[in-house]
């Protein structure tokens, strides 16, 4: 489509460029016309006079190639103000039609980032698990939110044991984090992950909090000074699903949080991007098309859109007003029934 595009603007410029020589040579020929009629009228009166018929010739050739070399010359004049508004139209038009191209486009080179970023994780987890015989780093207390699956430790605000390095030694209460790491943060800790800002998807957007730059300023992991605020959360959801079958509230029946490696299911997902809200989420295809990028159990990554698979993607289980919780982030059966809908 561009290329049609690219095409009929060059056909467009090139008709108007070349219509405006023609506009501009017209007088300048018009009057080399008139001069050469005048000296075509004092040849022809020469002949009268007793000039040969090759003379004759030679003087109407002369003029004819005077006449083609003014037809061939011409400058270019300046365009005119319709010509220019015309110009300014077609370059707005242009510009409709790229930006939600280049849009996309920024947007695909955001995702391939993100799930290079679940790559690096998924990595880091396998060198976890072969370190801690198998046992997998998750902690959701019991009755607590499913945001809590994000979170990577809690620190003293405005302390940090960095600046983002994971020395075992800095990991405690007097260097800022009293219960130490879980989660994502434990993948650090362990230096299983150098970089945390891996644990951030670039994409994402729903708040500042989601964001690496804002637990760096004291070095990853702290929180701003003056804040008050003592959790460091990670830009992925970490809920690796077991194989064992049971309620999960709701009415729903699903995978229960899997301990150790034997138990994990390889075809659910383990690391998600964060699933909060569906106005919020992520990565987003076109203007009403979300997805996820997910890691499953054997550590590969797909595009979770919701053109492809609608059920994940559902209103009423990222947000039901009708209940006590609304949002799935607080809502612990609609997060874990998402979660097991995630096709690998």
């Amino acid at each position: 489509m561009m290329e049609c595009i690219w095409a009929a603007l060059g056909a467009f410029f090139s008709t108007l460029i070349a219509s405006r020589a023609i506009v501009a040579r017209a007088p300048q020929c018009y009057s080399k016309h008139i001069e050469i009629s005048k000296m075509n009228a004092l040849a022809l009166n020469r002949g009268r006079m007793g000039q040969t018929a090759e003379n004759r010739w030679r003087n109407t050739s002369s003029i004819r190639d005077q006449y083609q070399q003014c037809k061939l010359a011409g400058s270019h004049g300046a365009f005119t103000l319709i010509e220019l508004l015309v110009v300014i139209a077609i370059i707005g038009i242009l510009a409709g039609l790229l930006l939600p191209v280049l849009s996309r486009t920024k947007e695909k080179a955001l995702r391939v980032s993100c799930a290079n970023n679940l790559h690096q994780i998924g990595v880091g987890w396998t060198v976890y698990l072969g370190d801690f015989n198998a046992m997998l780093p998750c902690n959701w207390p019991s009755g607590s939110s499913p945001w809590r699956t994000s979170e990577a430790c809690r620190v003293n605000p405005g302390t940090s044991p960095g600046p983002n390095t994971p020395p075992a030694a800095n990991l405690t209460a007097t260097a800022g984090v009293p219960d130490g790491m879980w989660n994502l943060g434990l993948l650090w800790s362990t230096g299983a992950v150098a970089n945390p800002a891996s644990f951030y998807c670039p994409s994402q957007k729903l708040a500042q909090k989601w964001q690496v730059t804002y637990y760096t300023t004291l070095g990853w992991p702290s929180t701003p000074v003056g804040t008050g605020d003592n959790e460091i959360r990670a830009g992925y959801n970490y809920y690796p699903q077991s194989k064992t079958i049971a309620s999960i509230g709701g009415g729903n029946l699903g995978p229960v949080m899997a301990v150790k490696q034997d138990d994990l299911n390889l075809n659910l997902s383990v690391f998600t991007d964060l699933v909060q809200d569906t106005n919020n989420v992520s990565h987003k295809s076109g203007p009403n098309s979300p997805g996820v990028n997910a890691m499953f159990g054997d550590t590969h990554v797909t595009y979770e859109s919701s053109g492809k698979y609608p059920a994940p993607f559902a209103q009423n289980l990222w947000y039901d007003p009708r209940q006590p919780v609304p949002n799935i982030g607080d809502a612990a059966p609609n997060f874990k029934y998402v979660m097991s809908l995630w096709k690998p």
